[in-house]
């Protein structure tokens, strides 16, 4: 018995080596694997560490081959092997006995001969198979490095494809991000030109900035946003002209030229001529020299009494008068927002009377969003309750209206549309204002 080592690095090349030794030395058939182990060597003077794997064999030693002489030293026992009753040199003479040593020599040589073809036979097919398997290794080593080829290919080809994404899709973003910043600039630009105050278009802008960019986008999305964040930030109040809750001493103050009486008439056609009211109107004013004559006027198509106040007692006496009139209706000399004084002396006139007054600021939307702020802030010591707000027939642009809306939040009450009484005037409608707005 012979055992043998053989080493590869890997575990199957160890056993390749032990297989191609023993089909070289035609002993496939007395070598036998006995195990397979793995150790650790060092190289280049023990700075490099590998691992090898060590195949060990074990090898039947061949028996010698026997020759003629020993064959007859063996010969009787062929003669005890042989069927025949009696020894063959007692049957026969020397030369008959020699004779059939010589045949029986001869059949077991060929009984050996043929177990030796039948063994060569044998290892041939072993041989053969061991090709094959060699030779589908071969195939299967190729399969795999096709394959590896391939998933390398492939590999190589989705993280192309992935940075390819990635790439577009951050030249998308700095795109968006280019589109958002031009429609920030569009917007800023489109709501200055429909005269929005300068504050309002800040915090618009802001509102905007904090949107997602595929808001930013689309220019009608931006003013869908806009819109809504206009409607959650205006004040609004309920009106009802069949049931007004908000007081029977209906008060008009304003600058001079923004339509006071004209509107004071409009209103009282709809509150209570329309449901058949009485009502009386008072004009106060203690600068002007003579009745207001178109006030009288339509007091007197009305046939409703009408009063001129010059004086703070005729004022209060008048006021708590009953006459039975359920509505009573009190124009203001319009004044300039400058003029500070004749505004003090009316707000100590109301201040003193023990009646509520229902206090509208009547102002033209045609006034510029500055302006406005100025009439808002000056007129401020009336404490009046609502706006109201004429012209908006003689422009396209209520940016500056909304925008004093907004900053000073005040609701809207009624507007008026043109001079016709006492058609061309509405309810505000905040909604349809902001729609027109942003048209």
């Amino acid at each position: 018995m012979e055992y043998r080592n053989y080493e590869g690095r890997t575990r199957k090349e160890a056993i390749d080596r032990m297989f191609a030794e023993a089909i070289r030395e035609n002993r496939l058939n007395e070598t036998q694997l006995l195990r397979v182990t793995s150790k650790e060597v060092r190289r280049w003077f023990g700075l490099k560490k590998d691992v090898v794997w060590v195949a060990v064999a074990s090898i039947q030693t061949k028996a010698p081959r026997k020759t003629v002489a020993t064959c007859r030293d063996e010969m009787p026992l062929f003669s005890q092997a042989s069927s025949s009753p009696e020894p063959v040199m007692a049957a026969a003479s020397p030369k008959q006995a020699k004779n059939a040593v010589k045949e029986q020599a001869l059949q077991v040589i060929a009984e050996k001969s043929a177990t030796v073809m039948k063994n060569v036979s044998v290892s041939s097919a072993e041989s053969e198979l061991v090709s094959k398997v060699n030779k589908l290794e071969m195939e299967i080593s190729s399969l795999q490095n096709f394959i590896k080829q391939e998933l390398s290919c492939i590999r190589e080809g989705l993280v192309n494809h992935h940075l390819s994404e990635e790439y577009e899709k951050e030249n998308e973003i700095v795109r968006d991000a280019e589109i958002a910043k031009n429609h920030l600039l569009w917007i800023e630009d489109f709501l200055g030109e429909r005269d929005f105050d300068a504050k309002v278009i800040a915090d618009i802008l802001e509102y905007l900035k904090t949107l997602k960019t595929e808001v930013l986008i689309d220019k009608n999305q931006i003013l869908l946003e806009v819109k809504r964040f206009l409607l959650s930030h205006l004040k609004s109040q309920p009106i009802s002209l069949e049931n007004y809750p908000y007081g029977n001493n209906i008060l008009f103050v304003g600058p001079t030229g923004v339509g006071k009486t004209v509107t004071l008439v409009k209103l009282a056609a709809h509150l209570a001529a329309m449901r058949q009211k009485k009502m009386r109107f008072i004009s106060i004013d203690r600068y002007k020299v003579g009745a207001d004559p178109q006030l009288a006027k339509y007091a007197e198509i009305l046939r409703s009494p009408f009063y001129e106040i010059k004086t703070r007692e005729d004022f209060f006496k008048l006021i708590k008068q009953n006459d039975g009139s359920h509505f009573t209706f009190i124009d203001t000399a319009g004044k300039s927002p400058r003029d500070t004084i004749p505004l003090k002396e009316l707000s100590e006139w109301l201040s003193q009377c023990d009646v509520p007054f229902d206090i509208h600021l009547v102002v033209s939307a045609t006034t510029k969003p500055r302006d406005l702020a100025f009439v808002v802030e000056n007129y401020s010591c009336l404490n009046f309750r609502h706006v109201l707000a004429t012209k908006l027939d003689e422009t396209v642009c209520y940016g500056s209206l909304l925008s004093m809306l907004y900053r000073y939040q005040l609701p809207l009450s009624f507007i008026t549309n043109g001079q016709e009484v006492p058609q061309d005037f509405e309810i505000a409608n905040i909604e349809n204002l902001v729609n027109q707005a942003l048209k």
